[in-house]
This record gives C-alpha cells, sequence and structure tokens, in this order.
C-alpha cells in the first residue's frame, strides 16, 4: 500500500534569557521572546519516521504556516528525515486562530490528497487540541488524541489512547485520519548542528504563496475576556479547644482583630494586623518566644 504521512509543526513562543517588562510596563519585552519546535511535533515525526523505516509508510511530509518561525520548524523536520516541506506562506506566525489556520491547512492536506495525518494533541483546552479537530474536520477524517500508540492495517489505524490514572484503550479507524500524539515529557528531539545546515539549502521545501493560499476561514470562537478565579477560603482542622484560637486568626487574617465579646474589633494597616496576630500567638504559647528563638538559632 502506497500511504504518504503528513506532520503538522507548529512554532510556539519560549522566553529566551531573563524575562523583562516592556517599556510600557505590563507587556513583554519583544526582545526575549523569541519562537522555537515544539518539541511534541518532533515526537510525532519520530513516529511517522519510525512508520517510514519499517516500510509502512512511503514519504513523510512536514506541513506549516507562516514566516520565518514556519521555516525554521520545517528545517527542522527535514534534518531529522522528513522527504519533503511544504509552507504557507499567507499567514502571520503564531497569531492566527487554531480554529480557522486547522481549516486552511485541513484544505491545503486535502489537496495533496493526504489520507494520514500526524500531530501533536491531548486533552488540555488549547491550541495543540485544536487544530487536529479543526484538520480533520476539513477532511472529513476520523480524530484520535491522546495516542500512545500507533499501528497500521488493512483497512486503517489502530491506536492506543492514553486515559486518566495510567487506564489505556484501543480504537481502530478507517482512512483518512488525523492521529493526535500524546506529548511524552521524557523524550526529547535533537537535531544535529550538521543536519540543520545541510536542510537549510534543500530544495525539498516548497513555500505556496498567497495566491496559492486557500483564503482563511473566519474564526468560530474568539476570546472574549478572562474572570478572575474564584476565591475558596482554606478551612483548619482544629480541635474544640483551638476553635477561639483558630477564630481569631481567620479575623485577623481577613483584616480584623476581634478582642472578645462587649469589645470593639481592632482594624488598622497590615503591618499594625500582623502585630497583633504575632502577640496573639505568643501569648497562647503558639510561637516560640522571641529569647528562646535566639537561643535555638
Amino acid at each position: 500500500m502506497t500511504l504518504e504521512g503528513f506532520v503538522l509543526m507548529r512554532p510556539v513562543l519560549s522566553i529566551s534569557g531573563r524575562l523583562r517588562v516592556a517599556a510600557d510596563g505590563v507587556s513583554i519585552d519583544p526582545a526575549c521572546v523569541t519562537s522555537v519546535v515544539d518539541n511534541a511535533d518532533l515526537q510525532a515525526l519520530d513516529v511517522a519516521l519510525a512508520l517510514r523505516a519499517n516500510g509502512e509508510l512511503t514519504r513523510v511530509t512536514c506541513i506549516a504556516a507562516g514566516q520565518a518561525a514556519a521555516i525554521e520548524a520545517l528545517t527542522h523536520g527535514l534534518a531529522l528525515g522528513a522527504d519533503h516541506a511544504i509552507r504557507l506562506a499567507a499567514y502571520e506566525d503564531l497569531t492566527v486562530d487554531p480554529c480557522a489556520l486547522g481549516r486552511a491547512i485541513g484544505a491545503r492536506l486535502g489537496a495533496a490528497g493526504a489520507r494520514l495525518v500526524f500531530a501533536a494533541g491531548g486533552s488540555d483546552d488549547g491550541d495543540a487540541e485544536a487544530l487536529p479537530h479543526a484538520i480533520a474536520s476539513t477532511l472529513d477524517a476520523a480524530c484520535v488524541t491522546n495516542v500512545l500508540g500507533l499501528r497500521l492495517s488493512a483497512s486503517g489505524i489502530l491506536v492506543e489512547r492514553r486515559l486518566e490514572q495510567g487506564r489505556r484503550e484501543r480504537w481502530r479507524a478507517g482512512l483518512p485520519a488525523v492521529v493526535a500524539l500524546a506529548p511524552q515529557p521524557d523524550h526529547t528531539t535533537y537535531v544535529s548542528c550538521a543536519a540543520l545546515a545541510v536542510a537549510r539549502h534543500t530544495s525539498a521545501l516548497d513555500t505556496i504563496g498567497a495566491t496559492a493560499c486557500p483564503p482563511l476561514p473566519p474564526s468560530a470562537v474568539a476570546l472574549d475576556g478572562l474572570k478572575p478565579p474564584r476565591q475558596r477560603p482554606k478551612r483548619l482542622r482544629t480541635t474544640a479547644a483551638a476553635g477561639a484560637e483558630t477564630a481569631h486568626v481567620r479575623a485577623a487574617a481577613a483584616g480584623v482583630v476581634a478582642r472578645n465579646a462587649g469589645h470593639l474589633a481592632v482594624t488598622g494597616p497590615a503591618a499594625d494586623v500582623a502585630d497583633e496576630i504575632v502577640s496573639f500567638l505568643s501569648l497562647r504559647g503558639l510561637l516560640p518566644r522571641a529569647d528562646s528563638m535566639g537561643r535555638r538559632r
């Protein structure tokens, strides 16, 4: 069976060196932000190359969208042994909605007759999960995520998926199919400098310009903003004898120190409230005295 494997390569953002704040005092200085090749994508490429070495795939092609970062990602793929690379040059690096970008890449893969696509993706809420599903939807293909193992059969693919608490499940699917492999934290792929130098001068990288790229469809979803997390009070397990002390500390942590019934609560600056807490705990014997602390040191 003649079958070509396509591997999705995605540049990701990384902080290079020491983190610095931009002149506006809010954003990150662009000088310390760089794009790198996602190691999870390189792991997916390793799986495709292993299938080619076993004779199950006849050719491995990498595909990415973007400008300089995409070229670097595809160069890494070629240096690792991919036969061919395709770059969609019509879209900016790392700024396109993953659902829309997935549909555009899927359209290009459909034009190339792709039957088996490899990507990195788990069950997280992010681009790694959205891209494979968007590509599969465009190709009208099966999509399996969190894949740990893959075998090709006469009727399609056999995969093993990772579940929670170490459980596994087996799935079978026909072609076309998009396989999103679960990243392995203990598996890192390295590329030699010599192989990168050779790949940068190879003719195996094809660039699809703006006129040949499919139009970018509108985004299906848009981020409407973030909400602050819920504040959950921490519950302390204490005995009945320590109930009064616990209530006192909770009140002090809230900025109010309750003396006892019949007296007004003590409020004030944070430093004064902190002194009140230390004094109270010391009187109750819950903190060592200053002289004993000095002797311990």
